[in-house]
């Protein structure tokens, strides 16, 4: 007997391309509804920081001080032996650099404030589409942006709490080794600007690494390396940029 070829059906190569256009229109969507909010949440904050068209409104409470600090260290002092400081050094080097790099403009923790706020809220849409489907991920974004304009103050809170929940953001869909690594280097960021903040992130992912082991049953190698690595990338991020 002859082998009977199978003809392709001719809506074969029509499904695909329905399937591949719908795939291509929700990554389409994705980025729209993404630069809308990032859009939104940059006018939101703008307004309130700033008067039309450029003048920065004075606020803050506790970023003063590291301003100050950072205006000493960009005229040479050293933070520790000239002024005393009880954080990590991450928020007055930060203010520093940029002094060094624009001079002492008044602008500079407003376009901070502004560039924190956006990042946070990027962050949270990322996690909460990870988790809640449909428009109501947005929610979840849309609340902090209210709530962080009602505490707009530069200090080292909102940086450690950018680089955990980057951390965080980076283990959501896999923890391979170098996703574990760069949450390890995250979180060592997070100690630069606030010390306890990023000790305890660390000992939070290190402590669901090992649950994750026990309940999926990984093999007792693949746990010593995840947690090598992020205690390692940890430990190697605070010892270098302290």
């Amino acid at each position: 007997m002859l082998p009977l070829k199978l003809a392709k059906p001719r809506w074969a190569g029509t499904q695909t391309t329905v399937e591949n256009n719908d795939s291509t229109r929700v990554q389409t969507l994705s980025f729209s509804v993404a630069a809308c909010l990032m859009l939104g949440a940059f006018v939101f904050l703008y307004l309130n920081l700033f008067i039309l068209p450029h003048t920065p409104i004075v606020v803050g409470d506790d970023q003063w001080d590291f301003l100050h600090d950072a205006m000493r260290m960009a005229q040479g002092q050293v933070i520790y032996r000239d002024f005393f400081e009880h954080l990590a050094p991450g928020t007055s080097w930060f203010y520093a650099t940029l002094i060094k790099c624009f001079g002492i403009q008044a602008w500079i923790p407003n376009v901070t404030l502004i560039l924190l706020g956006m990042a946070l809220t990027a962050v949270v849409a990322f996690i909460s589409f990870k988790v809640i489907r449909g428009w109501s991920a947005l929610l979840p974004a849309v609340l902090f942006l209210v709530i962080f304009h009602f505490v707009l103050d530069g200090a080292h809170h909102w940086f450690s709490v950018l680089f955990l929940m980057s951390a965080v953001a980076v283990l959501m869909d896999r923890r391979t080794l170098l996703r574990v690594a760069i949450a390890g280097s995250l979180l060592g960021l997070a100690s630069f600007f606030t010390q306890n903040r990023g000790v305890l992130g660390a000992v939070a992912i290190s402590m669901f690494l090992f649950w994750e082991y026990a309940v999926d049953n990984q093999s007792m190698r693949q746990l010593v390396a995840r947690e090598v690595c992020l205690l390692g990338c940890f430990l190697g991020t605070v010892m270098a940029t302290n």
